[in-house]
């Protein structure tokens, strides 16, 4: 009776294993069914593996931020300048952003291997260009012209926002002419990156009179490949150490520095303790009247371009209106200088690959007036450094257009140490005494109110 009930206990032993193995088998793949992780997919994109985003790239159907003809979107940053699917640009206007392309960028250097390994990728969307003379040849099904811009010409883009220098680095001139062109799942991945690394990868541009520029690596293979040896072998500390050199190194174009704007958003997104650091050292420079600066520099310096004409103009502008407005008329100075520079190298490089150049009517060419400008403003500027205590001066000082962006790009980033600057942020301003201060002084009050800390009294 015993070795029978001990019979039927090792079988029920055996059954109980068994069906313990079974349920983890069963358990193992429902987790690993393709099917299960493409229904998490579709409910919540950041269930998905980067490899699973990439391809639902594939799916876009409407133009969005980084290949939109019809939008400027230098400043903005997908990782933080939405609110889930749309975003809202300068005019108010809602646009509707792909939510996989989102969710890689947020991802950061987490999901450049992925999209790296996919520049190549020619799947196609359901989103093109195409002229008239392509119209009428529908094919394999595609959407309707809602979905496909009619462009009266398609070109091939020939600049790249490189890793180096502030202006787009020239490629060598294309000479191909497309009647149509299909976005690509590579030409997404190169969205993205350029997005994550704060460069303009721009895949589709307004080129004037209704004309099309694409700029895809899969139509230029140099495109490609200074894609990939610049930015290919990025890690996370590459990353953080490139966009703080973007924060505090970049130069002005015009009134406006959108690579700096762009890097202090990204710092406050994947590096919020660093952006903390180096929000504070820009908000800590001082500002200064840049209309004033601006006159000084065009109609007094430049007009004399003497070294010692411009140090004596120099001294006697400190005597009249202080250190920090002599500083921001150097950096003035330094920053026409080395916008000029960077126009002659684009210059250089578009006549050595044969092109025909010519500036305000005149063929461009080693004996052009711009380079008997760049020296004697380079002369002018070795003058008067000296003067300011040399070129580390020139990052001590910054004019209210700036600040004010600065302010406004970070008004949800909490930082008590940002915070603590604002009333003598305020306090300049008030020095200031220009229709500029109010702007800056409302900056603040934009700041302090979405901190919920106390008004800044009058």
């Amino acid at each position: 009776m015993m070795s029978s009930t001990y019979a039927v206990r090792r079988r029920g032993d055996r059954f109980a294993v068994m069906a313990t193995f079974l349920a983890v088998i069963a358990v193992a793949l429902l987790v690993t069914n393709p099917a299960v992780r493409h229904s998490d997919c579709v409910n919540d994109v950041r269930q998905c593996p980067n490899s699973e985003l990439v391809g639902r790239l594939a799916e876009l159907n409407y133009f969005s931020v980084g290949f939109d003809p019809w939008h400027d979107d230098t400043g903005v940053f997908l990782g933080a300048d939405f609110s889930r699917r749309f975003i809202q640009d300068e005019s108010e206007e809602s646009r509707e952003v792909p939510e996989p392309l989102v969710e890689l960028v947020k991802r950061g250097t987490a999901a450049l291997p992925e999209l790296f390994d996919h520049l190549d990728d020619d799947r196609t969307t359901n989103i093109g260009v195409r002229t008239r003379r392509s119209f009428d040849e529908r094919r394999d099904g595609r959407p309707d012209p809602d979905r496909v811009w009619l462009a009266l010409m398609i070109y091939v883009g020939e600049e790249y926002d490189a890793r180096q220098g502030s202006r787009r680095t020239v490629l060598a001139p294309a000479t191909q002419r497309l009647h149509e062109y299909w976005v690509t799942v590579g030409d997404l991945c190169y969205v993205a990156i350029g997005q994550i690394v704060n460069r303009d990868f721009d895949l589709i541009q307004y080129g004037g009179e209704n004309c099309a520029r694409i700029m895809s690596p899969r139509l230029r293979p140099d495109l490609l490949r200074a894609v990939k040896v610049e930015w290919g072998h990025l890690t996370a500390n590459d990353h953080r150490n490139s966009l703080i050199h973007d924060a505090l190194k970049s130069h002005r174009d015009g009134f406006d520095n959108p690579r700096r704007i762009g890097a202090v958003k990204r710092l406050c997104f994947y590096y919020p303790r660093v952006a903390e650091d180096v929000l504070h050292r820009l908000l800590s420079r001082r500002v200064y009247h840049e209309s004033s600066a601006v006159d000084f520099v065009f109609d007094e310096l430049i007009e004399n371009p003497g070294s010692d004409d411009a140090t004596r103009l120099l001294e006697q502008y400190i005597v009249d209106n202080g250190e920090t407005e002599a500083i921001g008329a150097v950096a003035t100075l330094f920053e026409e200088l080395t916008e000029l520079r960077e126009r002659i190298a684009e210059l250089e490089a578009k006549t050595g690959f044969g092109t025909s150049v010519s500036v305000n009517g005149v063929p461009f060419d080693r004996n052009h007036q711009m380079y008997g400008q760049r020296e004697r403003l380079s002369q002018l500027l070795d003058a008067l450094l000296p003067l300011i205590g040399g070129p580390s001066a020139l990052e001590n000082v910054a004019f209210i257009n700036e600040q004010v962006d600065l302010l406004d790009v970070t008004v949800g980033f909490a930082s008590k140490k940002v915070d603590e600057l604002l009333p003598t942020v305020v306090d300049q301003a008030i020095e200031l005494r220009t229709l500029r201060s109010n702007e800056l002084i409302a900056a603040c009050e934009r700041r302090m109110a979405q901190q919920g800390t106390r008004h800044i009294p009058p």
